[in-house]
């Protein structure tokens, strides 16, 4: 017996205290100044909401190298898996993209006009040289559809030197302090745009806040006319918008480098949510990945209800 516990229970003994009651809650030990003099003290510690459930599984089956839920609302993280890896942005780089055409573009009205040195050979693009659109018809394009060209006509139409635009891109990245996250286009099409499952959810986070994007990428479709009259019907890329699980947001992604990609805020009616899915091994399975994360996490998590 050590001198503490020996005189502790000649103390009890002589009823000089009462034993302790063991809290049911966790404590933590913290100083707090009474009287005069500085003593230690258990206070309560109880886990902020929303919390991972005790009794939940270890985690979804997802084909994603490196994935991230977190609560919309708080911020609070509530499933990671490989989250600080650096891997390939791909499309969701079109998120930076809009977020400084916008810090540009006063007059979204304005006609642009598709140049040469936009037209992107690779991956989605509606559009010909020569075609004009409203800006925020190609907005749209980028948003809803993805569309390469659009996203270079954009940069051009902010930041006429795509290296300047390209830096704008990064400088908005360390601004909100995404210190793994490199952009190296505005198309996402270079393997060089990289960020983190962590960085992507906060970049996901921002430009979601803008009311345009949250309008333009929830929808399945968008009809425009170019300046000459002829119309064409801008298709979405995610497959989950309509689905069981709703989409607030949302923006893909895939190049060869990256795998399949999606970044979105999506909502069960109470709690919504801001998933990433870096790197799924085929295009369906970026959506059932997505969806089936969010369904566990909500299924998995206390949340503080009203």
């Amino acid at each position: 017996m050590n001198f503490a516990t020996f005189f502790g229970t000649i103390a009890l003994l002589l009823g000089l205290h009462q034993p302790a009651v063991i809290p049911s809650v966790p404590m933590r030990i913290v100083w707090r100044t009474l009287g005069g003099y500085e003593t230690l003290q258990p206070v309560p510690s109880v886990t902020p909401y929303p919390r991972r459930r005790e009794n939940s599984t270890l985690g979804p089956v997802l084909t994603a190298h490196a994935a991230m839920s977190v609560d919309t609302e708080t911020q609070t993280t509530l499933y990671e898996k490989n989250a600080d890896e650096v891997r390939a942005l791909a499309s969701i780089t079109k998120l930076a993209t809009v977020m400084v055409a916008l810090d540009h573009i006063t007059d979204l009205d304005a006609l642009v006009t598709i140049e040469q040195q936009d037209f992107m050979q690779l991956g989605y693009n509606n559009f010909a040289v020569g075609e004009q659109l409203r800006a925020r018809d190609l907005l749209a394009a980028v948003l809803i559809a993805s569309d390469n060209t659009a996203a270079a006509v954009l940069a051009r139409n902010a930041v006429p030197e795509q290296n300047i635009f390209v830096d704008e891109m990064n400088k908005k990245a360390a601004s909100l302090g995404l210190s793994k996250t490199r952009f190296a286009d505005p198309t996402g099409l270079a393997a060089e745009n990289v960020s983190t499952a962590r960085e992507a959810a906060i970049l996901a986070r921002e430009a979601f806040r803008i009311a345009l994007i949250r309008d333009l990428t929830p929808r399945r479709s968008l009809v425009v006319t170019t300046e000459a009259g002829r119309t064409l019907t801008l298709k979405t890329t995610d497959q989950l918008i309509g689905g069981s699980v709703r989409v607030l947001a949302g923006k893909t992604g895939f190049v060869t480098d990256s795998g399949y990609n999606f970044v979105a805020e999506v909502s069960n009616g109470k709690h919504p949510l801001t998933v990433v899915i870096l790197g799924s091994e085929t295009n369906p399975d970026r959506f059932q990945d997505l969806k089936m994360l969010s369904v566990w996490t909500w299924d998995s998590t206390t949340w503080q209800e009203n």
